[in-house]
């Protein structure tokens, strides 16, 4: 009797926590489950972004605009390049939405993740957890490596009522690449130096062939003439 008592328990628990990650917009008509509030992020990886559409709320009037924007914004250290926004396929915990698009930077930190956020209520993306139905949609967005490090949000805005979800997030900075020092042989020789190969010019001349044993020879053949 007590281990579906504690398997019980052990469920609940999970449900709790799972629950608690989300974030449910003030219009009651979807929610956030990822990025994860407070969460930590490194430039040069996936900030993933989903959300989920409640299938018993209309949704059909939704328009929603997904950003990434500095807290207080600041002006980047260097151009970036635009990154591109990857929608998620095959994975475990989400499908795939098709409808991320190229975010662009303005000049205060602020990244559009996706313009026009796929709100589309089809099979592919229905999913049920006991009696909760619902349609999921993720965006992978890959955080440019010139992001700087520090607190950012990511903001998920109706258009059509002008309502903010605001996710706090930290970006921590890139990984270093590792640099090797340039002119550097892989042999350990230096940049002139190189082993002998026979298909080179610069392969060690043989020695001569000794004359002895050809002498030898030749007088050998002069005393059986005698």
């Amino acid at each position: 009797m007590k281990l579906p008592l504690i398997l019980l328990s052990l469920a609940m628990l999970v449900h709790q926590q799972v629950m608690g990650q989300m974030v449910e917009a003030a219009t009651h008509n979807f929610n956030v489950t990822s990025p994860v509030n407070n969460g930590p992020y490194v430039a040069g990886q996936i900030l993933p972004c989903t959300y989920r559409l409640f299938s018993n709320v209309d949704t059909s009037g939704l328009d929603l605009l997904i950003s990434l924007q500095a807290l207080g914004g600041f002006t980047p250290s260097l151009p970036p390049p635009l990154p591109t926004a990857t929608s998620s396929t095959n994975t475990t915990n989400t499908n795939s939405s098709g409808s991320s698009s190229i975010p662009t930077e303005s000049t205060n930190g602020t990244y559009i993740i996706s313009d026009k956020a796929d709100v589309s209520r089809t099979d592919a993306f229905f999913k049920q957890e006991g009696n909760l139905t619902y349609f999921e949609h993720s965006i992978n967005f890959n955080i440019p490596t010139t992001a700087k490090a520090g607190n950012y949000k990511v903001v998920f805005t109706e258009r059509t009522t002008n309502a903010n979800m605001v996710i706090p997030i930290e970006i921590r900075p890139a990984a270093p690449t590792p640099s090797h020092a340039s002119g550097a042989s892989p042999s350990g020789l230096g940049p002139n130096h190189s082993p002998g190969s026979i298909f080179t010019g610069t392969a060690a001349p043989a020695a001569p062939a000794s004359s002895s044993p050809l002498l030898l020879l030749l007088l050998v053949l002069v005393l059986a003439l005698l």
